[in-house]
């Protein structure tokens, strides 16, 4: 399937799924993970990881969230 045209509209934002799952998989605990939007009332969509991780990984770690703030403002973007 061809990820190309995909794309995220949250709030007037283009969001390319690709280009965020490029950016979460650099993370050492992430082997694989993708990225989709799913609707919301307020923003039209909003982008959403299915993340598999490599190894144990607390929930309430935030470190992911510099690695996509690094392309993503933290309006666009948050990890939780």
């Amino acid at each position: 399937m061809d990820r190309k045209k995909d794309m995220i509209n949250m709030s007037g934002w283009k969001i390319y799924p690709t280009e965020v799952e490029n950016v979460i998989i650099q993370h050492p605990a992430v082997a694989d993970v993708a990225v989709f939007g799913v609707p919301d009332e307020r923003k039209g969509e909003v982008p959403m990881a299915a993340v598999v991780l490599i190894r144990v990984f607390p929930s309430q770690d935030r470190s992911l969230n510099p690695i996509v703030g690094s392309i993503l403002p933290a309006s666009r973007f948050h990890v939780s």
